[in-house]
């Protein structure tokens, strides 16, 4: 049995030997990840090497995602199903999903922050392993004797900027009584691909920040496991000292703030302009005191460390934190401008007028004050928009439960605020994700991801049919089925809503609809008055009763029998991703809008909005033979959809009516020969598909009385052809079969279509 010496004597040999395996394991992903930042082509084959299962794994991870992700989706699709991907492939996809939006949604993002997570994440956790194996060395070292460390705590992989990757991996060992290395001294350890450094930090909450004694080398073979241990061991003596820093007043590192203040300003000045600013900002968007209940003032901690953030409505409107330099950042709204592009951008705000791109930019506080003229001319016309697109909103979904009355009484009362300033908040900060309030129901989503099933219809080329509609609807789009009578497209729609486990109305356009049958208008009550009854469109949006949003598909049958532009009206506008403000009024007595969802996952009820749900779909059957003849689609309207034909079987026989006779269950039918037949002479003249067939073969089950089925079911389908093609075809149905009566079929169409 080994005795206590030899115990030790193993564990230290074991600590180095994973510590020199982790280091050399760490900046050889480091490299890699510096020469893919470089070579986007070397990054796409990396991509193509790897495991196929993961290749999956991922491409399901990013199925039915918006934008980035997005991009991720179909450069891993395309490789996936076709074996190909190449840097000028992902150009394509990034410029098509790019174009789907009316912003430009990649101005933060190079190929190489594309890629990244669908690379690292498989190596993420051998990553936070070996840097584990790391940090309990450090923690092992036997001079430290019974010093207590925060247990694997910091260990910052290559994901560590807000997951969009980069070339450094880093943790920290610090003492486990305090609440985040921010504030401790700490030992740390960085591995980039050139560079290795390791000894005393502090970090940036720390009154010593900037102070450092590191050593720094440049590869890996070069790193020495007793060097490491023994720049650790000398620098200990003030990592103990700087761990015991206390401020004069007992407590806060700034004397003039308290806690959670000082970790957010540096000072009292800082403090009190920020809670001006964002007074003055509140009252130009008609906020005039404490208690709206549009606002929320939040204190937080987020990956950035401890924040204050101040939402108005949905919109994070202005945030204040420290970054890992100690610099005072401002998140903050602006009209996009190219005098801004030397300041990061947090996100793009989600607008309604994509005239009106606002983002949320991360500036330095000390370039906000003052603010110069155009800036204030730039943030005055960013609140002006931000008032109007939330004009008709009543309430933050993030004041219930996360609002901070002190903190919203600071930000209006200066004498509440100082009381702030010198005694603190006494208040947890909210952290992970924010809850919305009660009030808030979700918007009903749906999932594309499930297979069309098709039951008790033919189609020649199925796959492709049910492939082409899947991956249109899956793509935003709107559908139309096209084909001649007979082929199932309505049935067809219906059997899609199924699948995908919609519900759908569905309704027959006629020549006469117009907004009101649509959109709705007023319609008289008992009393006589008048009350707004919607349309069929908007039914598909709003539970009548409860106000709440609905996901009701429709589904429309012979669409182009409807005046296009004067029966649709404002759903243009709304298919595209505008607002549209309807001339009615609610009960309520405000105009009645009908918008899109855009981002939002839930609402608070109301009687005048209509939301269009992002997976709302129309569905729409046109049958070609009356194209011609009934009312043409503009460009305008059919941009919006994704024409899909439904075709009918270019080879028809007896095989394929007997495979139909039994989707039918029509068994033991004794005329298959003469129905092959007959559709085959159908289609000569005028094209059907397989519904007229099975009325055909239902009529003539018994009796085999063709002559009365064509008489009911076929020839009125010839209306528009000439005199002699309708006698001409009678004639040659009377050489099929002696079953049919061509003189009785003869009569029939010479008075039917007056010959």
């Amino acid at each position: 049995m080994l005795d206590v010496q030899d115990f030790f004597f193993c564990l230290t040999q074991y600590d180095e030997l994973k510590t020199e395996t982790a280091v050399d394991y760490i900046q050889a992903i480091a490299k890699r990840l510096h020469r893919f930042s470089n070579d986007s082509e070397d990054f796409v084959e990396a991509i193509k090497q790897m495991d196929m299962e993961t290749l999956k794994e991922r491409r399901e991870y990013y199925r039915n995602t918006k934008k980035v992700n997005r991009i991720k989706f179909l450069a891993l699709d395309q490789f996936i199903e076709n074996k190909k991907l190449t840097v000028e492939d992902l150009e394509q996809i990034k410029e098509q999903v790019n174009n789907e939006y009316d912003t430009n949604i990649l101005h933060s993002w190079s190929n190489f922050t594309i890629l990244f997570q669908i690379y690292y994440q498989p190596i993420k956790a051998k990553i936070q392993h070996e840097l584990a194996n790391i940090h309990q060395a450090i923690r092992n070292i036997e001079e430290f004797g019974e010093q207590e460390f925060a247990k694997d705590k910091v260990l910052n992989g290559f994901s560590w900027n807000q997951n969009f990757g980069c070339t450094e991996s880093w943790l920290a060992v610090y003492p486990a009584d305090k609440e985040t290395h921010k504030r401790a001294g700490q030992f740390f350890m960085s591995i980039e691909e050139n560079r290795i450094r390791y000894g005393l930090l502090f970090g940036t909450e720390h009154p010593n920040h900037g102070e450092e004694d590191l050593d720094s080398i440049t590869d890996s073979e070069e790193f020495s496991f007793n060097r490491f241990k023994e720049k650790f061991i000398n620098v200990f003596p003030a990592y103990l000292k700087g761990n015991e820093v206390k401020s004069p007043n007992g407590g806060s590192t700034n004397n003039s703030l308290a806690e959670p203040f000082n970790l957010i300003f540096k000072n009292l000045e800082e403090a009190h302009w920020a809670f001006d600013f964002t007074q003055q900002t509140l009252k130009d968007l008609g906020v005039e005191g404490p208690g709206d209940p549009r606002v929320a003032v939040t204190y937080t901690y987020r990956e950035l460390g401890e924040a204050l953030h101040v939402n108005f409505c949905r919109w994070l409107l202005l945030g204040f934190y420290k970054d890992e330099e100690g610099n005072i950042i401002v998140r903050i709204p602006l009209m996009e401008e190219k005098s801004l592009s030397q300041y990061p951008v947090y996100y793009q705000f989600k607008q309604q007028d994509s005239d009106s791109i606002i983002n949320c930019y991360l500036i330095p506080l000390k370039d906000l004050r003052p603010m110069d003229a155009a800036l204030e001319e730039n943030y005055s016309r960013a609140l002006t928009v931000i008032k109007n697109r939330f004009a008709t909103h009543t309430k933050s979904p993030y004041r219930k439960q996360h609002n901070s009355s002190a903190l919203e009484m600071g930000v209006f009362d200066r004498e509440k605020r100082e009381e702030l300033f010198n005694n603190g908040l006494h208040e947890q900060p909210t952290g992970g994700s924010i809850e919305e309030d009660d009030d808030y129901v979700p918007i009903p989503a749906l999932s594309f991801d499930q297979d069309i099933n098709i039951n008790g219809l033919h189609f020649e080329e199925k796959d492709f049919l049910l492939k082409q509609i899947k991956t249109a609807l899956q793509n935003g789009k709107h559908i139309i089925l096209t084909g001649p009578p007979g082929t199932g497209k309505s049935k067809l729609a219906k059997e899609i809503c199924n699948s995908f486990e919609a519900d759908y109305d569905m309704a027959t356009a006629t020549s006469d609809w117009s907004t009101y049958e649509t959109i709705g208008g007023y319609r008289p009550n008992a009393d006589g008055t008048l009350s707004f009854s919607p349309g069929i469109f908007l039914n598909c949006f709003k539970d009548s009763t409860t106000n709440k949003p609905i996901n009701k598909w429709l589904i429309i049958d012979e669409m182009n029998r409807a005046d296009i532009d004067k029966a649709f009206g404002a759903l243009f506008s709304a298919l595209t991703g505008d607002a549209v403000t309807l001339n009615f009024q609610s009960e309520s007595g405000k105009l009645m809008l009908l918008r899109p969802q855009n981002e939002e996952k839930s609402v608070i009820p109301n009687d005048y909005e209509y939301i269009i749900p992002n997976d709302w779909r129309l569905i729409g059957t046109m049958n070609t033979m009356d194209k011609a003849s009934l009312y043409e689609m503009s460009y305008a309207f059919m941009r919006r959809f994704a024409f899909i034909p439904v075709g009918v079987p270019r080879e028809i026989n007896e095989h394929l009516v007997d495979s139909l006779l039994s989707k039918w269950d029509l068994h033991d039918y004794p005329y298959s020969n003469i129905l092959a037949a007959v559709w085959e002479q159908i289609n000569e003249y005028r094209k059907i598909g397989p519904a007229i067939v099975e009325d055909l073969a239902k009529y003539t089950m018994v009796d085999g009385d063709f002559t009365s089925a064509i008489m009911l079911y076929v020839l009125p389908q010839f209306e528009g052809l000439f005199e002699h093609q309708i006698l001409e075809f009678v004639e040659r149905l009377g050489n099929l079969d002696e079953v049919i009566d061509t003189e009785r079929l003869r009569l029939f169409a010479q008075d039917f279509f007056h010959i």
